[in-house]
């Protein structure tokens, strides 16, 4: 399926929590395949934007973020503005009976719903 990247960053913290769930051994093996499958564009999305945070910003030692001058920080968020909004192809999808006895809010079922098959 092809859907925007910000879909699936949006989605991280629910898959997260689906990830620590225990759950038996087919349900489990069904959400590691999509999560492998989902990974490598958080991982490419992260060093994307770690890399245009380089280019663009400083990093400070204290605090361990970028800072930005003389309006790179606004550069810096069009830049991920339109790295969010990419259309990226996925591989993935996690059958509502494997979830079934999973604890999630609404909330995180929400988030998740571009995953899920029924």
């Amino acid at each position: 399926m092809e859907i925007p990247l910000k879909t699936i960053i949006n989605s991280a913290p629910a898959l997260n929590a689906l990830a620590a769930q225990k759950l038996g051994a087919k349900q489990s093996f069904i959400i590691a395949k999509a999560l492998k499958a989902i990974a490598p564009e958080m991982e490419t999305y992260d060093q994307a934007r770690l890399k245009a945070a380089a280019r663009l910003g400083t990093l400070n030692s204290t605090t361990n973020q970028y800072e930005f001058v003389n309006g790179e920080q606004e550069t810096f968020l069009a830049e991920m503005v339109s790295l969010v909004e990419t259309m990226v192809r996925v591989e993935a999808a996690i059958p509502l009976s494997a979830i079934e006895h999973a604890s999630l809010t609404p909330q995180e079922m929400m988030a998740i719903a571009w995953v899920i098959t029924e």
